[in-house]
C-alpha cells in the first residue's frame, strides 16, 4: 500500500504497468486489464528500478549498442578466452562513442592487455537472430538508460524466478505489445509488422499517443483473483518498513522494544 500511494492518482487511461517482483507486464485500459505477459528482469547485481515514463517509439529490429559496464565486465571476459566471439556475433567495434567514430578491426587488438580501456570503445550488434534486444524494443526515456524489449531467449519465460537481465525488462510478447501500443495507428497491422521485421532493417516509429508505463515492485497485491504474494528477491520491504515505522528522534521499533516503554533506554 505505501508503494501504491507513491504512484499519481492518474496512471493513464492506457497504461503499461510491470510488477519486478512478480515478473509480469499488464496491459490496461479505463482501469481494466486487458492483457499480461511473462517478463525477465534485472538479476541481482543489475537491479531494475521502479520508475514511471512514457512509451515514446518502437524500433523493429534493432541494433544493440553494449553498454560500457557490460563490455568490461561480460563481453571483455569473453573475448580473452573466444578472439572470434565479435565475427561470431555480428559484433562491430568503433573507435570511440563519438557519432563519427571510425571502426577498428578487433582483431588488431589485444583484448588481454585492453583492461578498463575497452570502455572507450563502443560495441554495436547488428539486427539478428542472436541480437539480445530481440525483434522489438519498445524506447521510454529515462535516467537510468531502461526499456522494454523482446528477446531471442524464449526459454526463460517458462521458469518461475526470471532475473537474468542487466537491469531492462524483457517482455514475453513484443509483437501483442507493439499491436497494442499502435491501437491508434491502423497502418501498422499485423501484415506491415512481418513485413518489416522479414526485412531485417532497422525501423523507429513514434507513436501518435505515448502510452504510460509504470515499472513497479510489488511483493503483495490484489486483482480479482484475490491477494497475491511474492518474494523479496531485491531485499526492499524491510527497509521501507523500518522507514515507514522510524519516529522522529529515528530510532527503529527493534530500539524502542529493548526501551522501558516511556522512550528512555
Amino acid at each position: 500500500m505505501e508503494r501504491w500511494r507513491w504512484l499519481a492518482d492518474d496512471l493513464g487511461r492506457r497504461h503499461v504497468r510491470v510488477n519486478i517482483a512478480g515478473f509480469w507486464l499488464g496491459l490496461v485500459e479505463d482501469g481494466r486489464p486487458v492483457h499480461e505477459m511473462p517478463v525477465v528482469v534485472g538479476r541481482d547485481e543489475w537491479e531494475t528500478p521502479v520508475f514511471s515514463s512514457r512509451i515514446t517509439h518502437v524500433v523493429f529490429n534493432p541494433r544493440w549498442t553494449v553498454p560500457a559496464a557490460i563490455a568490461q565486465e561480460d563481453l571483455l571476459p569473453k573475448l580473452r578466452k573466444e578472439p572470434d566471439y565479435l565475427a561470431k556475433h555480428g559484433i562491430r567495434v568503433y573507435a570511440s562513442w563519438a557519432h563519427d567514430a571510425e571502426p577498428v578491426d578487433p582483431t588488431s587488438l589485444d583484448w588481454n592487455a585492453i583492461g578498463d580501456d575497452v570502455t572507450r570503445l563502443r560495441f554495436v550488434q547488428d539486427p539478428g537472430p542472436e541480437n539480445p534486444l530481440g525483434r522489438i524494443k519498445f524506447e521510454l526515456p529515462n535516467v537510468f538508460d531502461v526499456y522494454l524489449h523482446d528477446t531471442p531467449s524464449q526459454p526463460l519465460f517458462q521458469r518461475p524466478i526470471r532475473m537474468y537481465s542487466h537491469g531492462c525488462v524483457r517482455v514475453g510478447d513484443a509483437d501483442a505489445l507493439a499491436a497494442w501500443l499502435f491501437g491508434d495507428m491502423p497502418e501498422w497491422n499485423a501484415q506491415r509488422r512481418a513485413e518489416i521485421l522479414a526485412s531485417f532493417e532497422t525501423k523507429t516509429v513514434r507513436l501518435r499517443t505515448p502510452v504510460a508505463v509504470h515499472v513497479l515492485y510489488l511483493t503483495a497485491w490484489a486483482d480479482a483473483d484475490g491477494v497475491h504474494f511474492r518474494r523479496d528477491f531485491y531485499g526492499r520491504d524491510e527497509p521501507l518498513r523500518l522507514a515507514m515505522h522510524r519516529r522522529d528522534d529515528g530510532r527503529t521499533p527493534a530500539a524502542l522494544a529493548a526501551s522501558d516503554g516511556h522512550g528512555t533506554p
